[in-house]
C-alpha cells in the first residue's frame, strides 16, 4: 500500500490574534501555548507576528490531524524551533502516531500569517477518504 501525504493549511490576520492577546492576556496565551513557545517570541519586535505564527502553525497541524478524524487538543502540540530558527512540530505522547513525520512551514506579511503542515502517513494508516 502506498503512503499518503496529507496537508493542513491555515491563514490568519495578525491583528485578530493581537486583539485576543490584549483582551484575554496571559490566560489566552497559556491556554493555547507552552511557556517555551511564548518565550521564543518574547521580544516586542517578534511578539506580534510570532504569537500569530504559533496560533496559525498549531491550527495547520490540527487540520492535518482532522484529516485522520482526530481532534488534536491545543496543548498536545508544540511548535519548537531548530538552532537555525526553522519551526518543527513536537507532539505529546498522548497523540496517536498517524504520521511518520510532520513538516511545517510558516510565513507572514505585515497583516497575515500562513502555515502549511505536511504529514507523511504511516504505512497501513490510510483512512477511507479520497
Amino acid at each position: 500500500m502506498r503512503q499518503k501525504i496529507l496537508v493542513g493549511v491555515d491563514i490568519i490576520e495578525i491583528e485578530r490574534v493581537e486583539e485576543a492577546v490584549k483582551k484575554f492576556g496571559k490566560h489566552f496565551l497559556y491556554k493555547l501555548f507552552w511557556e517555551e513557545e511564548v518565550d521564543f517570541y518574547s521580544s516586542p519586535l517578534r511578539q506580534r507576528e510570532g504569537i500569530a505564527a504559533l496560533f496559525c502553525g498549531k491550527e495547520a497541524v490540527k487540520k492535518l490531524f482532522l484529516s485522520k478524524g482526530f481532534l488534536l487538543p491545543w496543548r498536545e502540540v508544540k511548535i519548537e524551533h531548530t538552532s537555525r530558527g526553522k519551526p518543527k512540530v513536537c507532539l505529546s505522547a498522548q497523540v496517536p502516531a498517524f504520521f511518520e513525520e510532520i513538516e511545517i512551514s510558516i510565513s507572514h506579511s505585515r497583516q497575515l500569517v500562513m502555515a502549511v503542515a505536511v504529514g507523511v502517513e504511516k504505512e497501513g494508516e490510510s483512512v477511507g477518504i479520497g
